[in-house]
């Protein structure tokens, strides 16, 4: 089992979505969660990867608890999520895009390379380029670390989306914002991908499809 759910309750403001949602996911498995608009499917998703907080509830992935943990603590141990709103960079490249992907980042200081990186870090939630960058929250500032992939690895993951995704192979130097809004999905599918995650969130997978 790679995911446990049970419990949970999680919402906004004073407005409770989750009531009790158990679900468990084990490896190798694909689950769909399936229920009209409002039904509190993204909710879910959102409260699993840490951008929402549960007012109660487990959530275990790989046996350890990380309800309430911040994406950024989830993304190194293995998860990945796509939002339904395909969360690309329009202005940057295909390939650009999936440099991206391969950052993560935690707390420490800033060793990263590369003109891109420096270009496009100051995007980047809390990114800043330089000894310190300000906290997303309070705008104190705080050490951060971009840790990157290899560039071989890098490579051999491009070409591993690539596969997955054809369209995608002869359009790796065009803008993002230039494909096709299938096309923008595969990208984004391709950001998450591109770490190797042992497990991956898609909310509202086929859209533009």
């Amino acid at each position: 089992m790679i995911l446990q759910v049970q419990d949970l309750f999680a919402g906004y403001g004073e407005t409770e979505i989750l009531h009790g949602v158990n679900a468990r996911v084990d490896d190798r498995e694909i689950v769909a969660v399936i229920g009209p608009n409002g039904a509190g499917k993204s909710t879910l998703i959102k409260a699993i990867i840490g951008i929402l907080k549960p007012s109660r509830g487990s959530i275990r992935f790989r046996d350890v608890e990380i309800a309430g943990r911040n994406p950024e603590d989830l993304v190194p141990a293995g998860l990945a999520y796509v939002p339904q709103n395909r969360n690309i960079f329009p202005s940057m490249t295909v390939l650009e895009n999936l440099e991206i992907g391969a950052i993560t980042r935690r707390p420490g200081w800033l060793h990263m390379g590369g003109a891109l990186v420096r270009r496009y870090l100051p995007f980047l939630p809390g990114g800043s380029v330089g000894p310190k960058a300000p906290d997303p929250v309070g705008g104190t500032p705080r050490p951060v670390t971009g840790l990157r992939i290899s560039e071989e690895e890098f490579r051999q993951r491009v070409d591993h989306i690539t596969g997955l995704f054809p369209n995608l192979e002869p359009k790796l130097r065009q803008r993002a914002g230039a494909l096709s809004g299938g096309e923008q999905q595969m990208v984004a599918l391709g950001k998450a991908l591109v770490l190797d995650p042992a497990m991956l969130l898609i909310d509202e997978p086929s859209a533009g499809l």
